[in-house]
């Protein structure tokens, strides 16, 4: 079992709240949504050890995330009194797709270094306010 600095493993080794460390998990990963990172840079820490892992908080670099949201306003009088609004709203405005990485941090899980879902995809909104 690996788990990437989120918690300890139930494994033979008292410190296996961190794997270790053998190479730079993000040199030559495949970075698809069957294999974002390296797997093969993390071991699991061997029984005899008494140190904690080697490997850090982080050292998976993740996905990036990139969204535009946009919106319009018009503002409308039809008297003194009455006033409105009239809004076009639109989140993901070029519906880029942004991953989420990693649902699972055990080895031993299917869903280990697998990316399975997505963030939103393109919301758009219309909308009426009316001030009286």
């Amino acid at each position: 079992m690996i788990l990437l600095a989120t918690g300890c493993l139930l494994g033979a080794s008292p410190v296996g709240c961190r794997p270790n460390l053998v190479s730079d998990p993000n040199a030559g990963a495949p970075h698809t949504f069957n294999s974002w990172f390296n797997a093969s840079a993390f071991a699991n820490p061997d029984a005899t050890q008494t140190t904690v892992g080697t490997s850090r908080p982080g050292s998976v670099r993740g996905p990036g995330f990139w969204r535009t949201d946009l919106s319009l306003f018009k503002n409308i009088k039809f008297n003194e009194r009455l006033t409105g609004q009239l809004r076009v709203e639109s989140f993901n405005t070029f519906n880029h797709t942004n991953p989420i990485c990693c649902t699972s941090q055990s080895a031993i899980s299917g869903s280990f270094n697998k990316i399975s879902s997505t963030r939103d995809p393109r919301i758009m909104q219309l909308g009426m306010k009316l001030n009286f």
